[in-house]
């Protein structure tokens, strides 16, 4: 409310819904759930679905649980995963995870509580290694640093059939750089340590930084001179994987981030840039998905490739649809939220077409 463009927006949508009788119209927004609480807001929606002709009914806790169990389990797992492997990357014993926890103040009674709950996991992940004599990557990981700066550098590998001596190395190789983190720079320091003549390779590409949730640290590409010695920097600028006008576009997306990429192929390519946020569905599509409007972007887009002879593959940056997606009651319930929504995309193509849409 208060932009030009969203308020026309919004008074067209409220005149479609008019022209159609058999719909009715609610409409609230973020200031409704700002300006009354959570209570008041319950208390308004239920007022307007009442005045509507609206049956309503408050589901019981069994009945909830229910009906988000699939997906309720499945966050809280990756969540809890993703919780218990950062503290493995950053060698947090029990205690010190106690003590991080203890001091930092919560945003919400949520977060508390998964904190909480947290820590006890991590407890039991660990105690359940020791009982099983198992160890996960993270732990091989910090356990060969202990066992360097112990002065160990001996190894064997492959049943005794391999064995060598990191004191002697020449040259140590680090690809996908832009991925370093704590606990690999622990251990190429501890390799120093005990060999201070080995070399360090690195090559990697900060624009492809994208794994801080697995304890990346973009920190050592950008000031690698202050965890190396010695150092020299070269910039490999060619793209030879692209056409012209994405290498374009990924230069105007990343302006400041780096020096630009250069092109090595000729041809232009083609590139179509669409802007959802000026995306109007049309009244039929309107009628169709409900106040859905990336369903019938996509479906137009798909069109467009599909009948040009060509198979799509869509891309998501995250692992849920950050838009609103009306999948309707029949629509399965699965855990993986983008197989649900390509799916939910597939469900209106041809049954020809759909298997050329991943």
């Amino acid at each position: 409310e208060g932009d030009a463009d969203y308020d026309e927006m919004s008074q067209r949508k409220r005149q479609f819904w008019t022209e159609h009788d058999e719909w009715t119209l609610v409409e609230l927004s973020p200031r409704d759930l700002a300006g009354r609480g959570e209570d008041g807001f319950v208390r308004l929606l239920l007022r307007k679905l009442e005045s509507a002709g609206v049956p309503w009914r408050r589901r019981s806790e069994e009945e909830i649980w229910e009906l988000v169990r699939g997906r309720a389990v499945d966050n809280f797992t990756a969540a809890m995963k993703t919780f218990v492997g950062r503290c493995r990357k950053r060698n947090l014993s029990p205690d010190d995870l106690e003590s991080m926890v203890a001091g930092h103040i919560p945003c919400s009674t949520a977060e508390a509580l998964f904190l909480e709950v947290g820590v006890s996991i991590y407890w039991g992940y660990l105690r359940r290694l020791v009982a099983n004599n198992k160890e996960d990557f993270d732990g091989l990981m910090w356990r060969s640093v202990s066992l360097l700066r112990e002065g160990q550098s001996r190894f064997v590998r492959d049943k005794g059939r391999e064995r060598g001596d990191v004191a002697g190395l020449r040259f140590a190789m680090i690809d996908e750089f832009q991925d370093f983190s704590d606990a690999f720079f622990e251990l190429a320091d501890a390799i120093r340590s005990s060999n201070p003549r080995v070399q360090f390779f690195c090559v990697g590409d900060d624009w492809q930084a994208i794994n801080g949730f697995a304890g990346s640290d973009p920190r050592f590409f950008g000031d690698f001179a202050a965890y190396f010695r010695n150092t020299s920097r070269r910039h490999v600028r060619t793209n030879y994987r692209s056409p012209r006008s994405v290498v374009e576009a990924g230069n105007a997306l990343m302006r400041g981030r780096g020096p630009a990429a250069q092109p090595a192929r000729s041809d232009a390519g083609s590139l179509r840039l669409c802007k959802l946020d000026e995306f109007e569905p049309s009244a039929p599509e309107m009628a169709v998905h409900g106040g859905d409007e990336i369903t019938p972007a996509l479906l137009r887009l798909l069109r467009s490739f599909l009948d040009r002879g060509m198979d799509v593959v869509m891309l998501s940056r995250r692992k849920g649809v950050p838009w609103y997606v009306n999948f309707g009651e029949t629509a399965p319930r699965v855990p993986d939220r983008l197989a649900r929504f390509l799916e939910h995309v597939r469900s209106y193509l041809p049954e020809e077409d759909r298997g050329r849409v991943t």
